[in-house]
């Protein structure tokens, strides 16, 4: 028995030994040239070409100008990126930017790793380079212009299993950014930002921020602060109760607990600088070295928790309901005065038009109240927000009671509202009937 199994073993390497081949030769990329490659592969469903094993690319293209080198490492498991991957790019008066004339001399050092084509592990990409225009004399001669000051630009981050992680650093020109977060993905410890010429540092607790402290670079001044370190454990019981209520039950809840992740803010600083540096960098060939099945789209991690207030079911239809019946009065008051435009002015008429436009005007001004009671969970920052939002229609309304209450405020508008809308459609009767020809 045991011989079986080991002349059966030996088929199998040497069948598994016999699929796979190796390609070296030309390998086509976004870049002008295509460099070499050597890679390993066998033959998939259609004659596909699955890489396994190590891959190599290099190119080395000169000019009377520029020079660029590439040296690219890595391996594959059956079509995916595996393990440990390295780029080293060497620039010498590489033309970076057509538009401004730049050419860059520098190196770019890239290492990512991975698992089953998932980012996984340390991921470091710098770029250090200078740069300089180019420029040609009226005979012809190139003349260079001096280097401009070196630019450093560097990104580092963890991953666990396609999940941003552990420590994170952006430094580039005029942005940096230091933090961690945890094996969740959330922000935790103190984050030191620097941008504009400010330096904020916040310090997060399983992503939700507890403090900010803003201070001017140039100053030292402290511009700003923000203390929410005697709310942390409220939101902790708050986020436990959430974590808890079983979801149909959410909506009849005034609090709501939101997941913001910073990679798909667009244009959020951090988003643009890990575009930039690594997802969308031409230099680093992802769209020609396949292998990944994540791309910044789709990667998780730099995320934060926010508490927002939020209406509860009951409450957001009670608004619609205010919405809903002052649209209605709205749309009897044009058509009213649609209808009576053409007609001689009656006493009865005109009293009734003023009446109807009296209903309007009331109901923007509840629509108004109501929107700025329901913008808040307390109800007295909400009567406040009223005040000044409602200034116009309120001081052209005869007053309404003082609430305590958003509930009991809007239930009475409601009330109001459905009383002056049937008026509204009885006198529109009236009007019809004292105006139809005889």
């Amino acid at each position: 028995m045991k011989q079986i199994l080991i002349i059966l073993s030996c088929i199998t390497i040497i069948v598994n030994a016999q699929e796979i081949s190796t390609y070296t030769g030309n390998y086509p990329t976004d870049l002008s040239a295509a460099g070499e490659a050597t890679y390993s592969y066998y033959l998939g469903k259609y004659n596909k070409k699955i890489r396994h094993g190590d891959f190599k690319y290099t190119l080395r293209q000169e000019s009377n100008i520029s020079k660029i080198s590439y040296d690219v490492k890595g391996k594959y498991i059956h079509g995916l990126k595996s393990g440990t991957w390295t780029y080293k790019i060497t620039l010498h008066d590489y033309l970076e930017h057509k538009l401004k004339n730049d050419y860059s001399t520098g190196t770019i050092i890239f290492t990512a790793g991975y698992a089953d084509g998932v980012p996984h592990g340390k991921w470091a990409y710098s770029y250090n380079r200078k740069m300089r225009k180019l420029t040609a004399s009226a005979n012809n001669r190139i003349d260079w212009q001096k280097f401009g000051p070196t630019i450093n630009e560097r990104i580092t981050m963890v991953f666990n299993n396609g999940i941003i992680v552990d420590s994170f650093q952006i430094r580039r020109p005029g942005y940096i950014v230091y933090g961690q977060c945890n094996w969740e993905g959330f922000y935790t410890g103190q984050w030191l930002t620097e941008q504009n010429g400010k330096q904020i540092i916040e310090e997060y607790n399983m992503g939700f921020l507890v403090h900010r402290e803003t201070q001017d670079i140039s100053s030292y001044t402290i511009t700003d602060t923000l203390n929410n370190y005697n709310d942390f454990s409220g939101r902790l019981l708050l986020f436990d109760s959430l974590q808890r209520t079983e979801p149909a039950q959410l909506k009849h809840i005034n609090f709501r607990i939101d997941t913001i992740q910073l990679l798909s803010v667009s244009g959020h600083p951090i988003t643009q600088a890990v575009n930039d540096m690594i997802f969308n960098n031409p230099f680093l060939l992802f769209r020609s070295i396949e292998g990944d099945k994540l791309d910044a789209a789709h990667l998780k991690g730099l995320n934060i928790l926010t508490i927002s207030y939020q209406l509860t079911a009951s409450e957001q239809e009670k608004l619609n309901t205010i919405h809903l019946l002052a649209s209605q009065i709205n749309k009897i008051n044009n058509d009213l005065i649609k209808y009576t435009k053409d007609e001689q002015p009656i006493t009865d008429v005109l009293t009734i038009l003023k009446r109807i436009s009296y209903f309007k005007r009331l109901s923007d001004k509840y629509i108004c109240l109501a929107d700025n009671y329901c913008s808040s969970a307390e109800m007295a920052t909400g009567i406040a927000a009223a005040k000044k939002a409602c200034a116009n229609t309120i001081n052209t309304i005869e007053p309404i009671p003082a609430f305590s209450d958003k509930n009991k405020a809007m239930d009475y508008f409601i009330a109001d509202l459905t009383s002056k809308k049937k008026q509204a459609e009885e006198s529109f009767l009236l009007v019809k009937t004292k105006l139809m020809p005889e």
